[in-house]
């Protein structure tokens, strides 16, 4: 089960479909440490756009925010 901040300053946001509770203020790179997702494997859509790696840490998340996680491949 998800941990939900105890923090009362909370918004719901969607990742990859899913609703989740995280507290205000969260940033894309925290969203990914919460979710145990390592940044160099992952590209992140919010709303539709891709973020930048370089920008997830300050790329805070708002209330009713879709978020897709992709996480990437290799092969061969």
């Amino acid at each position: 089960m998800e941990e939900v901040p105890t923090d009362a300053a909370v918004i719901s946001i969607l990742t990859n479909g899913q609703p989740r509770s995280i507290a205000r203020g969260s940033s894309v790179e925290e969203l990914l440490q919460l979710c145990n997702v390592k940044a160099v494997y992952v590209v992140v859509q919010l709303d539709g756009e891709i973020i930048a790696r370089s920008a997830f840490a300050h790329t805070v998340l708002e209330e009713g925010n879709k978020v897709e996680i992709i996480t990437l491949a290799g092969g061969g």
